[in-house]
C-alpha cells in the first residue's frame, strides 16, 4: 500500500500494484467473471485464516453493489479492484493485516497546486466526517508528478454494505471536489454521486 505521511509536497514510494491500477484503462471483467472469481476467493478462506475476512467481506459488499447497477468490481488476489467514475479511477485496495480497515485511492495531476488551500480542504473534509460520525479519514501525498488523495476506510464503516457503500460515495464526491479545484478549467458534475448508478470498472 502507499507509504502514508501528511506532510505538504512529500514524495511517497508506492507499490506497482496500486501505480499501475490508478493509470490503467482497458475492457472491463464482466460480471459472470467477477462473481466467479469472487466464489474461488470465499471459498478458499478458512476461519483459520481470519487475516482473509475484511478481504471476504468488501468482496462480498462490491457484489452487492454490483448486483444494484452496472458496476462489475470484485477484489483480486492482492486485494484490490479498480473502477471509474465520471472519468476518475478509483482503487480500492483491501489490506491483510488484521483490522486494517480498507484503502481507496484516487490521482491528481500535481501542477501549480496551491498546497495550504488543499491542506485546509482536506482538513475540513475530515472535520466533517468526524461530524456526521465516520470514523475513516482523508489524506494526501506526492507520488512522482501526482496528487494521492486517498481514504483510509476504518472497520467501523465496513460494518454494514450501506455503510461502507456511502463512504466510497464520499470519497469519490470528495475526488470530484478535488479534481476542480485542481482543473478548474475541466470541472465535473459533484451532484447526485451514487456506485449503483451506471459506472465503469476499469
Amino acid at each position: 500500500m502507499y507509504s502514508m505521511s501528511l506532510s505538504t509536497g512529500r514524495k511517497v514510494k508506492c507499490t506497482h500494484n496500486i501505480i499501475s491500477h490508478i493509470h490503467f484503462t482497458g475492457k472491463p471483467r464482466s460480471k459472470s467473471q467477477s462473481r466467479s472469481s469472487s466464489r474461488q476467493k470465499t471459498r478458499s478462506s478458512s476461519p483459520h485464516q481470519p487475516y482473509v475476512s475484511g478481504r471476504v467481506l468488501v468482496d462480498s459488499y462490491l457484489r452487492e453493489i454490483s448486483s444494484k447497477s452496472k458496476l462489475s468490481a470484485s477484489l483480486d488476489g492482492m486485494g484490490i479492484c479498480a473502477f471509474s467514475y465520471r472519468k476518475i479511477t478509483f482503487v480500492i485496495e483491501v489490506p491483510t493485516v488484521p483490522n486494517a480497515g480498507f484503502r481507496v485511492y484516487s490521482s491528481f495531476d500535481a501542477q501549480s497546486v496551491n498546497w495550504s488551500m488543499l491542506s485546509r480542504k482536506i482538513d475540513a473534509w475530515n472535520r466533517w466526517l468526524s461530524d456526521i460520525k465516520w470514523a475513516s479519514r482523508v489524506s494526501h501525498v506526492i507520488a512522482g508528478n501526482k496528487i494521492v488523495f486517498s481514504l483510509k476506510g476504518n472497520e467501523k464503516d465496513m460494518m454494514k454494505c450501506e455503510t461502507f457503500q456511502k463512504t466510497l460515495e464520499y470519497f469519490v464526491e470528495m475526488s470530484l471536489k478535488l479534481h476542480n479545484i485542481l482543473h478548474p478549467g475541466e470541472t465535473k458534475d459533484v451532484n447526485k454521486v451514487s456506485l449503483t448508478s451506471p459506472v465503469t470498472v476499469v
